[in-house]
């Protein structure tokens, strides 16, 4: 019987420390509550191709990526997500007088030099996308920027070429 009690409690023990260790996979449940980490802030970077200049340098949030004061195009795009390795960023962009590129993800490129831009979609994936919220605007042809465009809805009138881009993340 004295083994049998034994191995009763080391059974128990056994499974409260696989238990324990298997505790980290639950899914996300908000901050501090053993689930992802969210209260950093991630970073979102972006760069953009100008018809027949090339990259810009790369833009930190809500600054202009491409000529803010209009006169030149975007062919393409790349976005990048930094600080939170629970969150990616995935984007696709529109094709003046051609159809929407695929999706593509983390700083890879939209679009292809030569070929203006006139839409672009932005949108966040992940275990951490539930808490964060991304918004762009564009500058297309006239004086004036759209109004923020938030995750995954279509920025510009698929009709004119963007001429620049805003990102932020709420």
């Amino acid at each position: 019987m004295k083994r049998f009690y034994i191995a009763l409690l080391a059974f128990c023990s056994v499974m409260m420390f696989a238990g324990s260790c298997l505790a980290n996979f639950d899914e996300p449940r908000g901050p501090g509550e053993h689930g992802i980490e969210v209260s950093e802030q991630p970073a979102i970077y972006y760069e953009a191709y100008i018809h027949d200049k090339g990259w810009t340098g790369r833009c930190v949030e809500m600054k202009a990526a491409g000529d803010p004061y209009g006169g030149q195009t975007l062919d393409a795009v790349r976005i990048y997500i930094d600080l939170n390795p629970y969150l990616d960023v995935i984007y696709r962009v529109h094709v003046a007088n051609g159809e929407w590129c695929p999706w593509v993800a983390n700083g890879a490129t939209a679009g292809a030099p030569g070929h203006n831009i006139d839409g672009i979609e932005i949108a966040f994936t992940g275990r951490a996308a539930a808490y964060f919220t991304v918004s762009y605007k564009v500058l297309s042809e006239g004086p004036s920027w759209e109004n923020w465009t938030k995750s995954g809805e279509t920025a510009g009138d698929l009709q004119h070429p963007i001429q620049s881009l805003r990102i932020k993340i709420e």
